[in-house]
């Protein structure tokens, strides 16, 4: 049996058609996200719609209501589970977005996300899978990937390949600025496009937070108002400082 393992997709709808594409090329029996399908990249409502349309099983991520909130998407996430327990081919399988959440059994396989990191290993009599993340993966290769896992289970043989795909960050910048999220927190689009194309993933805000913090606003993030942000980003080092004025002119 084939199962394809996702995780932390935030809404990144373009990294999220390729990894759906290549699913279906492998033809998996079934597809589970394991939490953070929600985030702040453009056409988040694609990707949930994308989600629906091939049936993938999703749980609950630390992440969702506050996306849900920002954007206005019209979905009750709480109805997801946060745990889910299923057997497959003699294996128990113990789901959570968080690796904490869940106590595995023993000779289970436990699946989870939340970190971005893509591994998979025993720990004495249990395994452990991380797919990575759809949206943001850690420790990338290319700038523009994206990353999961495939689950192969015979006969109570558990086998796992990890999958990195590439894709073009260009779409998205534009789409920042056709769907107006630009227009409602420019600082927050540059810093995610920041971390797309770095590929340093949330160092970038860690980064800008203490930035913001060095100035005397010492806030837990991300509470700060809007002008706070507007100052801090006219005095942050940049690696793209005018990367979104090229594709507002070209709009």
């Amino acid at each position: 049996m084939k199962i394809a393992v996702l995780s932390d997709i935030h809404g990144n709808y373009y990294a999220l058609k390729i990894v759906i594409d290549d699913i279906l090329r492998q033809n998996a029996d079934e597809i589970y996200s394991l939490g953070d399908q929600t985030g702040l990249f453009p056409y988040l409502d694609k990707a949930l719609d994308l989600l629906d349309e091939h049936n993938v099983i999703c749980l609950q991520g630390n992440f969702e209501d506050p996306s849900a909130k920002h954007y206005g998407i019209n979905r009750d996430f709480s109805i997801l589970p946060r745990v889910l327990h299923i057997e497959r081919e003699g294996v128990q399988i113990m789901m959570g977005h968080m690796e904490e959440l869940v106590e595995c059994p023993e000779n289970g396989l436990h699946l989870f996300g939340h970190t971005h990191d893509s591994y998979f290993h025993k720990s004495g009599s249990k395994y452990k899978l991380n797919p990575g993340s759809v949206g943001d993966p850690k420790g990338r290769v290319n700038l523009a990937e994206t990353r999961y896992a495939m689950l192969e289970i015979y006969d109570g043989v558990i086998q796992v390949s990890h999958r990195a795909l590439t894709y073009s960050t260009e779409q998205i910048w534009r789409d920042f600025i056709s769907t107006g999220c630009y227009d409602v927190n420019p600082v927050l689009s540059r810093l995610l496009m920041e971390m797309m194309e770095t590929g340093v993933s949330n160092s970038i805000f860690g980064r800008f937070f203490r930035h913001v913090k060095s100035m005397g606003y010492l806030d837990e993030m991300p509470d700060y108002p809007h002008e706070i942000w507007d100052k801090a980003a006219e005095s942050f080092a940049w690696k793209y400082p005018n990367k979104f004025d090229g594709w507002r002119q070209s709009n």
